[in-house]
């Protein structure tokens, strides 16, 4: 949902942040679930089961990616048979069924990351090095499986509108160690016309890569649901609780109560992956993982204008002044899908800041309307118009970094959540690492996953909230 741009942290009294609701019924629809897969409303069995090896909270990218990648590992059709998975509303109906189905590696996130997350060189590279494998990751996965989901890699421009950031930009790419990275020369109108966009003052290229993110995640979830996974929508964990004696529990195991308003299942071993709405099951996580609501849309073209401008074959970022920016995915049928306008109601914070209601929208919607006539050269005669509109809960985190891995103080039962608006860049290779750490024998720093994402008590004591 969100812009590559460091979000823009509230100044707000600390005391008024509370646990995240549960995802709201009646969502605003966005253009990716126009088209319900068969496993959108699907209970594997009529009721829940009793008891089970492996309970994974959510069905966007982070939950599917978990179970692929454990029910792709080395376990028997048993094994398999008693891996759960809850949704609270339909299939993939979070963040991930709402983004941009855009992922890349920022132009500046090498600087980002040690200037506004002071982490070291070393761990700034390890983080990079980890966003960079995303895309390769998902080519191989959607080649290897044929998955239909629109996957295309591509190079993605980000583009500075305002003179001082662009200035500002051109300082900083001179440290940022890649060689990926080209920075477009030209000014003024020879610029516009090297990106297309009306007003450039700075751009950069990068690789790239876009997808239909629904089709994505529910392809791979068919995948796991015919290997034996147990799927259950529309069935919202309420809390989770040590679970006391049963006629099911050994005397030296301790199982995980998880209550749901259809009935509680005894779990061996517990996965969050909630994002935005972690802390309404994890309160700990209250003010360290606040839900952010954005907003996106879908651009359309009528049929008949579609020759009467450029067909943009490169996903963008547009960046205006005050660190917003725009998102731009191009789709193959003319049409666009952006997100952002964060610039139009950032000083409104009840609007976004700890807000999970994606039911409405924020009133701001008009930024769409004729954005492509107003940023785009060659676009003026599209007739490009605003078909639909959505609003999504993501996952903000007070320190900048996602929290995956064990939950602190807790007993089997990890997390991969916090993503910050930028999780497709990120989240399908962190599942891979929360696999192996749920199978066991590995110490986290096996896992592959970045240590400066690693949740920890020491993260949830401290005083970063939010510049609150």
């Amino acid at each position: 949902m969100a812009s590559t741009a460091a979000p823009i942290l509230p100044a707000s009294d600390a005391s008024s942040i509370r646990p995240s609701p549960l995802p709201v019924p009646n969502y605003t629809v966005p253009y990716w679930r126009t088209e319900p897969h068969p496993l959108d409303a699907y209970r594997s069995t009529p009721s829940l089961p009793e008891r089970c090896d492996v309970l994974i909270i959510g069905s966007g990218m982070a939950g599917v990616s978990v179970a692929y990648h454990l029910l792709n590992g080395q376990m028997e059709d048993a094994e398999r048979a008693r891996v759960v998975l809850l949704e609270a509303r339909e299939v993939c109906s979070g963040a991930t069924g709402r983004n941009g189905g855009h992922l890349k590696h920022p132009p500046l996130l090498s600087s980002r990351l040690r200037d506004s997350l002071n982490l070291s060189s070393t761990d700034a590279a390890e983080v990079a090095a980890f966003v960079d494998a995303q895309i390769p990751a998902l080519r191989h996965v959607v080649e290897k499986e044929r998955i239909e989901c629109e996957f295309n890699t591509t190079r993605s421009l980000d583009v500075w509108l305002d003179e001082a950031e662009a200035e500002e930009v051109k300082m900083k790419l001179k440290d940022e160690p890649r060689s990926d990275l080209c920075m477009l020369d030209g000014e003024g109108e020879e610029l516009e016309r090297l990106t297309g966009v009306k007003g450039a003052k700075a751009a950069t290229s990068v690789p790239a890569a876009h997808l239909w993110p629904y089709k994505f995640v529910t392809s791979l979830l068919q995948i796991v649901v015919n290997k034996g996974l147990n799927l259950q929508t529309n069935t919202p964990v309420t809390s989770i609780t040590k679970a006391s004696s049963s006629p099911f529990l050994d005397s030296n195991d301790t199982y995980h109560s998880v209550h749901t308003p259809r009935g509680t299942i005894l779990a061996y071993k517990v996965i969050i992956a909630t994002n935005g709405y972690t802390s309404a099951i994890l309160p700990q996580y209250t003010g360290k993982i606040l839900p952010w609501r954005g907003m996106c849309s879908h651009i359309a073209v009528s049929e008949d204008k579609r020759s009467t401008y450029p067909q943009l074959t490169r996903t963008f970022n547009i960046h205006y002044s005050g660190k917003t920016a725009d998102y731009v995915n191009p789709r193959p049928d003319g049409g666009v899908v952006i997100g952002g306008g964060q610039q139009t109601y950032s000083q409104k914070r009840e609007l976004y800041v700890n807000v999970a209601d994606d039911s409405k929208l924020m009133g701001k919607e008009k930024h769409f309307d004729g954005i492509m006539q107003r940023r785009f050269v060659g676009w003026d005669k599209s007739g490009a118009f605003t078909e639909m509109a959505w609003t999504g809960i993501m996952g903000y985190t007070s320190d900048q970094r996602p929290h995956i891995g064990e939950v602190p103080g807790e007993m089997r039962m990890w997390m991969l959540a916090g993503f910050n608006g930028g999780g497709m860049s990120m989240i399908f290779l962190a599942a891979k690492g929360i696999a192996k750490l749920v199978r066991g024998g590995i110490k986290f720093e096996e896992s592959g996953i970045p240590k400066a994402f690693r949740t920890c008590q020491q993260r949830l004591e401290s005083r970063s909230t939010f510049g609150l």
